[in-house]
């Protein structure tokens, strides 16, 4: 059975990484694997919750200051989970763990888990984690440096999603993304005039939505009577997209909706013509990537645009336009021009799949 270490929030499905780690453990129940048990966080404490979904053990956090649970939040995540191991189970024969960094905690729990007898998998769910300009990580950064030894001793397999062969000396399982079909439903396109070009996010750097703002706003320049085009932004936005929306005086074209899920989300995406991947990826990684973004496009049949090196094929993709990998401001006028000829008679319908292995039962066969 296996007992699988994710950091996501159980209770919130509007979060990408909750319905992530729940694909994935479907995954692992077709492959024949069961998941007797999973982590996860809730606002005062980290749990851990049966396959049934009832929390069985919790540790609460100690502070009532979110932002410093948010500093600890792993942490306590890790020793909610070793306590609970060292306690109950002992049928658990696979620890399936995404990587949190490495520290003492983590070497406990693997450790236990080793001398249980139980096979350690550690996913890379995004490599390399760290950036150097972010000085607040260093204190993390040397910490996971100095235990990672220690950690690899009880780790068996590594899975990264990457094409990196080897990673920390070690040779890698490659995977790629995927997503759950059943849970997605095409788009039923409405045209009301407007092209809107949509991402669905908790963003972060690499999402690249500086580039579409400064797009667009060059694009409303170069114009004098634009076709009316719009951004929108599901989910949530960081301070400095907020910042330069405001500077440019784009709130007129660019929705904020917040975070949505189910049909308030399909309802959006309803009224959208295109959507944007991530378009900065060499603010993490100079390395193919897999995209979950563009594979719920892929599914939702809505063509995208996206920037960077990918696992699958996918400039050979023909409702996908590719954009440099750069930091400069997307042209709103190619992505107009590149919707007009190739994708308007398709958005009404589901884009075919281009990969087998889509669902996320396909990344998971080969790791058992």
């Amino acid at each position: 059975m296996v007992f699988f270490f994710a950091n996501m929030w159980p209770k919130d499905m509007t979060r990408g990484i909750t319905k992530k780690i729940f694909a994935e453990m479907r995954a692992m129940e077709k492959c024949g694997h069961k998941v007797a048990y999973y982590t996860g966080y809730e606002d005062e404490f980290a749990g851990v919750y049966n396959s049934e979904g009832k929390l069985v053990y919790k540790l609460k956090f100690p502070s009532k200051n979110a932002t410093i649970n948010r500093l600890i939040r792993s942490f306590v995540l890790k020793e909610a989970a070793y306590r609970f191991l060292k306690k109950w189970p002992k049928d658990i024969d696979i620890l399936y763990s995404r990587y949190l960094f490495f520290d003492f905690k983590a070497y406990k729990l693997f450790k236990h888990c080793k001398r249980n007898r139980a096979d350690v998998f550690l996913e890379l769910h995004a490599y390399p984690l760290f950036f150097a300009k972010r000085i607040s990580k260093y204190p993390i950064y040397l910490l996971d440096l100095l235990t990672r030894p220690l950690c690899l001793k009880n780790i068996d397999k590594i899975v990264a999603i990457s094409d990196l062969k080897r990673i920390f000396g070690r040779k890698v399982i490659n995977i790629d993304n995927g997503i759950d079909l059943d849970n997605i439903s095409p788009i039923e396109h409405i045209d009301d005039g407007i092209f809107r070009i949509i991402s669905v996010s908790y963003e972060w750097e690499v999402n690249g939505y500086d580039r579409l703002v400064k797009g667009l706003n060059d694009y409303y320049k170069m114009h004098k009577n634009p076709r009316k085009v719009h951004l929108v932004f599901v989910g949530t936005v960081m301070n400095s997209t907020k910042e330069l929306i405001e500077k440019y005086n784009m709130g007129e074209f660019v929705e904020l909706p917040g975070v949505l899920s189910g049909a308030e989300l399909d309802a959006v995406y309803n009224r959208c013509n295109i959507g944007a991947g991530c378009l900065a990826i060499h603010r993490q990684t100079k390395n193919a990537i897999s995209d979950l973004k563009t594979r719920e496009y892929i599914a939702k049949g809505i063509p995208f645009i996206y920037a960077g090196k990918s696992f699958y094929e996918i400039d050979k993709f023909p409702y996908a336009l590719g954009v440099d990998d750069n930091d400069e401001p997307v042209n709103i006028n190619e992505v107009i021009k590149f919707y007009d000829w190739n994708c308007q008679e398709m958005c009404s319908r589901r884009i075919p799949k281009i990969l087998d292995r889509q669902e996320s039962g396909g990344v998971m066969r080969d790791l058992f």
